[in-house]
């Protein structure tokens, strides 16, 4: 979250401002740290197709190297589930 925070406190002088920014994105982005990893997934087929659209080349490359392996494990959190995709 340092990655979020950092560009927002470099450019804002006001540290309350930045901290209410930040706590807006973070509002924003909760879905992407829930432990299922549900929306990720989703995030990751969205750009599996996007990659696939603008670049078949490439998309084609990694596909050879199959990279879309995926595989059910246990999350941080005790009983979720998330698919990891390598």
């Amino acid at each position: 979250m340092s990655d979020i925070a950092s560009p927002i406190l470099a450019v804002m002088d006001n540290e309350a401002h930045a901290f209410i920014c930040f706590c807006g994105i973070m509002k924003r982005l909760e879905g992407n740290f829930r432990p299922d990893g549900q929306l990720m997934s989703v995030k990751f087929q969205h750009l599996k197709l996007l990659l696939q659209y603008s670049d078949p080349e490439f998309y084609s490359y990694l596909v050879s190297r199959e990279p879309m392996t995926c595989s059910s494990v246990t999350a941080v959190a005790p009983g979720a589930q998330a698919r990891v995709c390598i």
